[in-house]
């Protein structure tokens, strides 16, 4: 079977929706089902095509960005002889192009699944709210057009005025997360000097400098923490900073790390191993999610793989890994307080939150994902 997966940015561009992207596809590759990616020349230094592990990717050039939207005007031409020789397209959402491809695939009698991520964020400015209006009709379009539409739980499902409106063709399939790979002794130990003060508790964030990822409020709480519990805590905290449209947070983040240079540690962006070893060594993790531009949060559950509890927010789709595994606490979005108690709670507490990698397995296994995708494929 031939597969044309499509979506705005992919690998090495890291967030949420490559990374869940490139797990599916290299996943799928591996079960001899040919997988090609369509995809934004993000950055011009990036290959218009090549393989990366077993999976064809195929990118045109960005004639320009609206806000962190790549506009491809040659996108058409390049997926004609995509679309025609390929079996089945999975679009990946938010995309401004996907009723493009919809469309097309439609005109060659070809299935069309759609993988929803995230509703769209509330805009501001008028322009923004235009922009979203743009990209809401495209997927209005590409959504009418498919054969289903992936969403990442139920709960996403329920607080979703968009997703209600195709409620007859949904399909809940929990986001592919691997288990983490091997890590080595002098791996750890290099990662273990990293993070510095081993006497200190460890609480740890891995993910975009992003401002829905609500950075700022583990920094208020991390005091409060400390006066809790009686005890020195650091902020350790892992990933790209260099996350398209958020230069004005990322230097918000930037400063106050800089300011807070005794108790928090930035580790930057990690290899897979030493994302391993980061959860490890952690005491706690923390999401500490501020809207629903956050759909549920696969790091949570690479953390309770690694044996390490979370703290995350309530949002609809985010506190989905702690309900079903019981390794965490879910707390009010922006609520520095409720924040600080949880993590206190948690850190004192923490044989009570961590279960058995099999407990995570039976709700977050890859091969169910895997089967589930493969059997939404069947043409």
């Amino acid at each position: 079977m031939k597969l044309l997966i499509s979506l705005s940015y992919y690998s090495p561009y890291v967030s949420g929706v490559t990374l869940y992207a490139k797990t599916l596809a290299e996943a799928l590759a591996k079960e001899d089902i040919h997988v090609t990616i369509l995809t934004s020349q993000h950055d011009k230094s990036l290959p218009l095509e090549e393989k990366i592990s077993g999976v064809k990717v195929v990118r045109v050039p960005v004639a320009f960005k609206i806000s962190k939207g790549p506009i491809i005007f040659s996108l058409f031409q390049k997926c004609l002889p995509l679309i025609r020789n390929t079996d089945v397209v999975n679009c990946h959402l938010p995309q401004f192009e996907s009723s493009l491809l919809a469309l097309v695939a439609k005109c060659f009698g070809k299935k069309v699944i759609v993988t929803h991520h995230t509703d769209l964020a509330d805009k501001n400015s008028l322009t923004k709210r235009l922009i979203k209006q743009g990209l809401m009709v495209s997927q209005m379009i590409t959504c009418s057009l498919a054969d289903a539409i992936v969403v990442q739980t139920k709960d996403n499902a329920e607080y979703s005025s968009f997703l209600s409106r195709f409620r007859h063709k949904l399909v809940f399939i929990y986001p592919p997360v691997l288990l983490p790979v091997h890590v080595s002794e002098a791996t750890e130990k290099q990662m273990n000097n990293r993070m510095g003060d081993t006497n200190a508790y460890r609480i740890g964030f891995l993910g975009r400098i992003a401002n829905e990822k609500g950075i700022e409020y583990l920094f208020k709480a991390l005091p409060l923490v400390e006066k809790q519990i009686g005890k020195k805590c650091q902020l350790m905290i892992a990933g790209s900073k260099d996350a398209i449209g958020e230069q004005a947070y990322k230097n918000k983040i930037m400063s106050l790390i800089r300011n807070e240079k005794d108790s928090v540690v930035f580790l930057g962006f990690l290899t897979e191993e030493e994302k391993s070893a980061f959860y490890t060594l952690l005491d706690v993790f923390v999401l500490p999610s501020i809207n629903t531009t956050e759909a549920f949060g696969m790091v949570q559950v690479e953390a309770m793989y690694c044996g390490t509890p979370v703290v995350a927010t309530d949002l609809p789709g985010v506190r989905v890994p702690i309900k079903e595994t019981g390794m965490g606490e879910i707390v009010p979005p922006k609520d520095i307080e409720a924040l600080a108690d949880a993590i206190g709670n948690v850190l004192q507490n923490k044989k009570k939150y961590v279960k058995e990698v099999l407990v995570i397995q039976k709700n977050f296994s890859i091969e169910e994902v895997l089967k589930a995708y493969q059997e939404l494929f069947k043409i």
